[in-house]
């Protein structure tokens, strides 16, 4: 660039300027066009999915009750997905282990796809550990034809500890037996 033109009164520089007048309302059309183009995508994203929801296993191998909240024994976790509408379409679900103790944050840990066909509108994935799952804060995102169409926030817990209980009835009276010390008698 020319050393001469370093100055904004420079003739060089007022050759390249636009007046102000034309150039804000261009750019504050473009920005309400852009705004509004991408309000749109984020409606019609929302729009593919009408639920999505996870549930613990029912015992069976089926979705059971619904939580947000799991312990490191809920093997397989749930993850439900009712589509707007039947019809084909390409569903993804990713689990995220977006904070877990010797995790990389943001770290993909299970994946799963489904086509559906043209009257299913309804998918059910299920997310299984190889051992059990490490306590944590996870996330479910979803897709619908490669565009992301939600996610779901969830905590794994650390199972509780289960007291010990005895699986058979003692028969006959209990024993007590008191300690004496230094008594005779």
């Amino acid at each position: 660039m020319d050393s001469r033109c370093n100055r904004s009164d420079d003739p060089c520089l007022q050759m390249f300027s636009v007046p102000d007048l034309t150039v804000k309302p261009i750019v504050t059309g473009v920005f309400c066009v852009l705004l509004s183009w991408l309000v749109l995508v984020q409606y019609v994203r929302s729009q593919a999915i009408s639920e999505a929801y996870l549930a613990r296993d029912d015992g069976r191998g089926n979705p059971g009750e619904r939580v947000g909240e799991f312990v490191t024994t809920d093997i397989p976790i749930h993850c439900i997905v009712v589509l707007r509408e039947a019809g084909v379409a390409d569903v993804k679900m990713s689990f995220v282990a977006v904070r877990v103790t010797g995790t990389k944050p943001e770290t993909r840990v299970v994946s799963a796809s489904y086509r559906t066909t043209d009257a299913q509108d309804r998918v059910n994935f299920t997310g299984r550990p190889a051992g059990k799952w490490i306590p944590g804060k996870y996330r479910v995102d979803l897709f619908v034809n490669d565009t992301a169409a939600g996610s779901l926030e969830f905590d794994i817990r650390p199972a509780a500890a289960v007291p010990r209980t005895r699986t058979t009835p003692r028969s006959g009276p209990v024993k007590r037996t008191a300690n004496r010390i230094g008594r005779n008698n």
